[in-house]
């Protein structure tokens, strides 16, 4: 446990180098550990390359387990999916958990994403998700992008006297 809360640490304050070290330490003596294979696939959702196919390993088998398939880990593995170029797979995962956890926040925020980046609608899913959680980070940066948008475009509008 303590761990994965050094490598949460070292990520956050965006030490890739130190997060790995941490993971590498502890796969020494932790091969098989599925929390120390977790904090191997959030470091390599971070470092990316070819790190984004074992992470998306770690979180395919998550998501498959009875035990462990649980909203935010199909979430990682649809993450890790978009990574890798391969948005119809992620598309499948998420609509599949939006009908098992038609309320979960986490799952409707990357819908919104991959939505955007294939480019279909997004209004009803925002719209669901200002419902389910008001303040979510991604609801809060879009209208702070909106708000952005709106003061550089008023700096351009047409003045108009009257």
């Amino acid at each position: 446990d303590s761990v994965a809360l050094i490598v949460q640490i070292h990520l956050q304050q965006n030490r890739s180098d130190l997060a790995l070290k941490e993971v590498e330490a502890a796969k020494r003596w932790a091969q098989d550990s599925l929390l120390v294979n977790l904090a191997e696939s959030w470091v390599g959702m971070r470092v990316g390359g070819e790190k984004y196919q074992s992470a998306f390993y770690v979180y395919e088998e998550l998501a498959s387990a009875d035990s462990t398939s649980a909203p935010l880990s199909i979430v990682g593995q649809a993450v890790a999916e978009i990574h890798l170029g391969r948005l119809p797979e992620a598309e499948a995962a998420l609509s599949a958990a939006l009908q098992r956890y038609p309320n979960e926040a986490e799952l409707i925020a990357n819908t919104i994403v991959l939505n955007v980046l294939t480019g279909k609608p997004t209004e009803e899913l925002e719209t669901r998700l200002q419902q389910v959680q008001p303040s979510h980070t991604l609801l809060t940066d879009i209208q702070e992008k909106s708000d952005l948008f709106d003061a550089a475009a008023a700096k351009y509008s047409a003045k108009v006297s009257s």
